[in-house]
Order: structure tokens, then C-alpha cells, then sequence
């Protein structure tokens, strides 16, 4: 399916250019190094994940996810 068809939650892929469904999930998992001190050791990975999370689309998908998390936890 060509990603200009997408729609609903789907769309914000159209938004992030020039990157696959494999970028956007390497991102998000190497994303939870970010304060380990791990990605310091390995520049090139931590500039990845930097141009991972910096689009506009990417920070409101990775927003809206974490929303669901917020809603559902125990009080």
C-alpha cells in the first residue's frame, strides 16, 4: 500500500520523509538507551536516533502513544 493512501493513525508516516517503518522502530527502541549512558559510547547511533526523534510527526506519534500508557495506569 503506497503511503500516500494511508489514513487515520496511519497518515503520520506521510509526514516523515525519507524514513521506513524500520527507521521509526529502530528509533523507538534505541530511544530507550537515551539516558543509560550507552549511546554515548556510539556517536554515529546517538546522531540516528537524534534525526529519529527530532520531526515534528515523530514527537506527536511517540506523544500520543505514551498518552495511552498515562490513561491506563494504576493510580
Amino acid at each position: 500500500m503506497p503511503i500516500r493512501s494511508l489514513s487515520g493513525p496511519f497518515a503520520i508516516w506521510r509526514k516523515l520523509r525519507n524514513r521506513t517503518v524500520g527507521d521509526l522502530m529502530m528509533v523507538s527502541v534505541l530511544g530507550g538507551l537515551r539516558d543509560t549512558g550507552i549511546l554515548d559510547r556510539f556517536p554515529g547511533i546517538a546522531a540516528y536516533v537524534a534525526r529519529g526523534e527530532a520531526p515534528p510527526a515523530h514527537r506527536k506519534a511517540m506523544a500520543d502513544h505514551l498518552a495511552v500508557f498515562e490513561q491506563t495506569a494504576p493510580a
